[in-house]
């Protein structure tokens, strides 16, 4: 806006520069042409001039009115859409806090499919000495028992995504990133099992028990890796749900 004043001024300078050049000219010309006295051009200049001025001054007085009026009708414009969406806010938050405690029963029942991994785990280590025709069905028994796990990830990913979209755009974000590297971690810990040669009936007899035992723990590892990730991360996230609960409880009041 101090841009465009300067700018108007600067028009104005040269207008007013035109307008006496102008007047100078045709003064000196009445002046060699006619009788015309200075007092008489004295008087035409002066009145020139105020007719001039007048204008230039009524012109910026309107100008500063229009702007000032276009600056308060948009700042007005402003505060009725801001308080607008405040009251759809608001009128939203009781529906967020129906939508948190779903999502704090979900993430409870969620949590009990991923003792399968701790489980899993230790059903391997504590049986590691069994023969081995025992150790590939227990192999088999504890993949298999992944496989269910991932299913029921696929099955919970988009009632989490239905929950948590009509809470906020946060908790959105950390449910779907959880599942997204849930299923990363889990992919990871099953990705070469169809590719193991003693799990064939008619194979593992030729395979050396220590190759066996060298998968079982490379196995128990990335089970111990991924379900403390799995389950300690899963916690951080339903702590959080109290506080979402308080924050939007605040806000109603």
């Amino acid at each position: 806006m101090k841009h465009n004043l300067r700018k108007d001024r600067g028009g104005y300078s040269l207008i007013l520069l035109i307008i006496s050049i102008i007047f100078l000219v045709i003064s000196f010309a009445l002046l060699l042409i006619t009788k015309t006295e200075w007092k008489d051009v004295y008087a035409a200049a002066c009145s020139i001039a105020g007719g001039v001025i007048g204008g230039v001054i009524t012109l910026e007085g309107v100008k500063r009115t229009i702007l000032a009026q276009r600056e308060i009708t948009l700042e007005g414009v402003k505060e009725t859409i801001e308080a607008q969406r405040n009251i759809e806010s608001q009128k939203l938050i009781p529906h967020k806090l129906v939508k948190l405690h779903q999502l704090e029963d979900k993430i409870d029942n969620f949590s009990t499919s991923l003792f399968k991994i701790p489980i899993a785990r230790d059903n391997l280590q504590n049986n590691k000495a069994k023969p081995r025709k025992e150790l590939i069905e227990l192999i088999k028994s504890e993949h298999d028992r992944l496989y269910k796990l991932h299913d029921i990830i696929i099955k919970n990913e988009y009632e989490f995504i239905e929950v948590t979209s009509q809470v906020d755009i946060d908790t959105y974000k950390k449910l779907t990133s959880y599942i997204r590297e849930l299923k990363l971690r889990l992919a990871k810990a099953l990705h070469n099992y169809e590719s193991l040669d003693f799990l064939a009936e008619d194979t593992y007899k030729d395979v050396e028990d220590k190759v066996i035992i060298e998968y079982i723990e490379w196995f128990i590892e990335q089970l111990s890796e991924f379900g403390e990730w799995a389950i300690e991360t899963l916690e951080e996230l339903l702590i959080t749900i109290p506080l979402k609960l308080e924050q939007y409880e605040k806000e109603m009041l």
